[in-house]
């Protein structure tokens, strides 16, 4: 049985996956990432430093901290889209 959790925001991958937050947490944020059939829910550290660029696939000298990773992709959480309740 799949749980659902609340969305509170969410921003489309540079894959076309789907990222969905339902909780920020202190330096975390809980998300499911939907790529196809594919579901993955898990808790993703938020960084707030300055890499060199080439440490990941896009760059992170421009981009508005903090940032989420995943697979070597850089995601603002400014990006994200908010959900509001209507």
């Amino acid at each position: 049985m799949s749980v659902k959790y609340a969305v509170i925001a969410s921003l489309s991958g540079h894959g076309g996956e789907r990222l969905l937050i339902h909780t920020v947490k202190g330096n975390e944020v809980y998300m499911t990432i939907e790529e196809g059939e594919d579901t993955e829910t898990d808790w993703h550290k938020l960084s707030y430093k300055i890499v060199e660029d080439g440490v990941y696939n896009q760059s992170v000298k421009n981009i508005s901290l903090p940032y989420i990773v995943y697979k070597n992709n850089v995601y603002s959480i400014n990006d994200f889209h908010e959900w509001k309740r209507g």
